[in-house]
Formats: structure tokens, C-alpha cells, sequence
């Protein structure tokens, strides 16, 4: 896990225009999920594209990366303190409320059995009642 940590925090966080996840949101969508004025946490954003569409659909977003670069990038492009840089497998939340939404692409391949369950129950921690994780 450390040669992955390593890489995530040390890869250039290059400013080009990464797409949002189609699927995702019409899978969301689909499932009932409203966008609006919801409070949706993404863990492992890197370009952000996803979250970008998220606050295009008038969410309250809110994004925890590992890489210092790609937090300063977003920070700007969505000129939001909702934006941080942590190690979600071993460090909690660090926003004190309730998300509609907490969500990750690809977060989970990188931890291992001991940082899954610190995350997962963090995550459950986190999540409003009826939240969707």
C-alpha cells in the first residue's frame, strides 16, 4: 500500500479536462437520488470531473484526495474550502456533517483489509440516515 500511497501523492495533477462519469450519474439518477441541494463527498476525486458535474447539478460538494496537487487544482476551479487533502484509509472525515451521498471510483483498490474497515465504518459514520454510499 505504501508504493501506491506514494504514487497517488506524487503523480502530476496535470489541469486538462477530464469528463464526468455518465454512468454514474444516470445510475444515481435512476436509483432516485436528487441532486439538488444535496451534500455529496467524493473520496479520491484527482481531476474532480465528477464533482464539477455534481456542483453543475446544484450539489453541495465536498472532495478528500491524497494528492496535495489535485486538491490545489480543484480548490480553484470550484473556489471551495470543501476541498481537502487526506489519507481517507487512515484518517476520519475530516468534514463534520452528514452526507446524501459519499462515494469513490476507484479509492478502495488501493487499501487494504485494515484500511477498508476504518474507511467503510467512517463512511457509515458520515452518511445522513437513508444515505447512499
Amino acid at each position: 500500500m505504501n508504493l501506491t500511497k506514494k504514487y497517488w501523492k506524487n503523480i502530476k495533477a496535470k489541469n486538462n479536462k477530464a469528463v464526468p462519469n455518465v454512468s454514474l450519474f444516470r445510475f444515481i439518477g435512476e436509483y432516485g437520488f436528487t441532486f439538488k441541494n444535496k451534500k455529496v463527498l467524493e473520496v479520491g476525486f484527482f481531476h474532480g470531473a465528477d464533482l464539477m458535474e455534481f456542483k453543475k447539478r446544484k450539489s453541495e460538494v465536498y472532495g478528500l484526495d491524497i494528492n496535495k496537487e489535485a486538491v490545489d487544482i480543484l480548490k480553484k476551479k470550484l473556489t471551495s474550502s470543501h476541498i481537502k487533502q487526506s489519507d481517507c484509509g487512515h484518517k476520519k472525515i475530516p468534514f463534520l456533517l452528514k452526507f446524501d451521498l459519499i462515494y469513490s471510483r476507484d479509492f478502495i483498490y488501493y487499501l487494504d483489509q485494515n484500511e477498508m474497515l476504518f474507511h467503510f465504518k467512517d463512511v457509515y459514520k458520515s452518511l445522513k440516515k437513508n444515505g447512499l454510499f
